[in-house]
């Protein structure tokens, strides 16, 4: 049975929850869910290679059904449509047992993905020097922020905000804030790491519900995105996206991370990671020049426009497109 619905250029089998806020992404892809555990893991793979003959290309990035999909697709002696991988969030390996699991799935995995899709440019080099995959099936594609139809109200209440858990630096933070005459609230899902810091009078942490973390972080006057160094990739681009997006003078400390969304001094301000010093002096700048802060606040937001849900899927299945030889799907994108 033929599932090309009309007007499609090309037909996407997915596991990717794009839809829901993708208008382009739901009208060329159908979607196989998967639930938590396993079980449903290894489910979902398996009714992925069942319907995947009947399309164009199939795009993972939905978890562990993305590697058991990947690695049976390059076994079996069957003829599978190219498989593209987005959301690939690497890590440097756990140890020896695990970085020779994890070197095993990428090399078979890696036969039957046509490219890697990465929310930053140096893990182009980062991933494929650590583990068995080639740089040129490797490729940067911008994120996106995930505000969409959510509605907050922006407001400037004066204080810092900083939060998120992945790859987070909060002990250069801490340091970088104590004695500042301001108020710095951090987001974290994981509190009980804090008991080892200092962490200063003008400090609270806190857990938040996910409409609380969206509040406080529209009432802030600063958002910190305090990111370790070291690491084999970057992250965090949720948060500083949709910061920008919500007209928040942005500090990232991740250059590499920075490259390709964040303009130091025009829209944000990026800082080296692990140096409270220079991050208390960016800090500072903000508090201390009006026509700086005022600078980063409107130029920030042209995020929303230029870094949404859509755009960022656009951007994919153009891509893909390219690849496959069809018809590009979608209307024009903006700039990264």
């Amino acid at each position: 049975m033929d599932e090309r619905r009309e007007g499609v250029s090309m037909k996407i089998l997915t596991n990717h929850p794009g839809q829901e806020h993708s208008p382009t992404w739901g009208r060329l892809s159908t979607r196989i869910r998967t639930g938590p555990g396993i079980i449903s893991d290894l489910a979902c793979a398996l009714r992925l290679l069942i319907r995947a003959p009947r399309y164009d290309c199939v795009v993972l990035g939905a978890g562990r059904s993305d590697v058991l999909y990947s690695v049976l697709a390059a076994v079996l002696p069957v003829r599978l449509p190219p498989v593209y991988r987005i959301d690939c969030l690497w890590s440097y390996p756990r140890g020896r047992l695990h970085g020779f699991l994890k070197r095993v799935c990428l090399r078979l995995e890696s036969r039957s993905v046509r490219r890697y899709f990465v929310w930053t440019a140096r893990e182009v080099e980062t991933y494929s020097r650590v583990y068995p995959v080639q740089a040129d099936k490797i490729e940067f594609l911008p994120y996106h922020h995930t505000l969409n139809d959510q509605s907050v109200s922006v407001r400037n209440e004066g204080y810092i905000f900083s939060g998120g858990d992945s790859e987070r630096d909060y002990e250069t933070l801490l340091k970088a804030v104590d004695g500042l005459p301001i108020e710095v609230r951090i987001a974290t899902t994981r509190p009980h790491r804090f008991t080892e810091m200092k962490v200063p009078g003008n400090v609270t942490v806190r857990r938040y519900s996910h409409r609380e973390y969206l509040e406080v972080m529209a009432g802030c006057r600063i958002n910190v995105v305090a990111m370790k160094g070291g690491t084999l990739r970057s992250a965090g681009h949720q948060t500083f996206l949709n910061s920008m997006a919500l007209g928040k003078p942005t500090i990232l400390t991740d250059p590499c991370g920075a490259s390709g969304y964040i303009r130091d001094g025009h829209d944000g301000l990026v800082v080296e990671p692990g140096d409270p010093e220079s991050l208390r002096a960016a800090i500072l700048r903000i508090i201390e020049e009006p026509a700086l802060e005022e600078t980063l606040r409107a130029n920030a937001m042209a995020v929303r426009d230029r870094h949404t849900t859509e755009q960022h899927f656009i951007r994919i299945t153009q891509r893909i497109a390219r690849d496959l030889g069809v018809e590009a799907p979608g209307g024009p994108v903006r700039a990264a």
